[in-house]
């Protein structure tokens, strides 16, 4: 039994192709870092330690001129988009883990055949910080979810003891 090696894939978390493409056009990487400055007195600049950007992936994926697997390949990209769901981008060279779909567009050309379709997928690394021993990742609370503050003293009785 042999084992097929992908040596180009975009992979969900159980390892399943984000959806039916025929093949994989073009990849860019994209990564950069910052020196967070901040202000200080009489014009003088702080300048921080440099701090590494989450890295950034456009893979182009391209489609026969089959319209309905096209329109199913669609609909599975924009449920990815619109998910939460991290990928594994894998290149020959490279396995980029914990990608999230951020954007996609897509184009038909007549140089390339207008049944053609040609999709620009960006998948963004999403980190997570360790602190104090437990891991850190942003996730959004409803906003009802807000722990509730304390007010400081309130008044015991309707008048507030002024007549007693």
């Amino acid at each position: 039994m042999s084992v097929e090696i992908l040596s180009w894939a975009i992979l969900d978390a159980k390892g399943n192709p984000i959806c039916d493409y025929d093949s994989i056009d073009d990849l860019g990487e994209d990564a950069s870092a910052v020196v967070p400055v901040e202000p200080q007195e009489n014009g003088a600049l702080y300048a921080y330690d440099k701090v590494a950007q989450p890295q950034q992936i456009t893979v182009t994926l391209l489609f026969s001129g089959d319209y309905a697997a096209q329109e199913a390949a669609i609909a599975k990209i924009d449920a990815a988009l619109q998910g939460l769901e991290a990928f594994t981008v894998v290149t020959p060279t490279t396995v980029r883990s914990n990608m999230t779909l951020i954007g996609a567009s897509s184009t038909r050309s007549s140089s390339g055949g207008a049944n053609l379709l040609s999709v620009d997928l960006t998948f963004q690394e999403v980190r997570s910080a360790n602190v104090g021993g437990g891991s850190v990742a942003w996730s959004p609370k409803k906003a009802t979810g807000a722990s509730k503050v304390d007010g400081g003293k309130r008044q015991t009785t309707l008048l507030g003891g002024l007549f007693s």
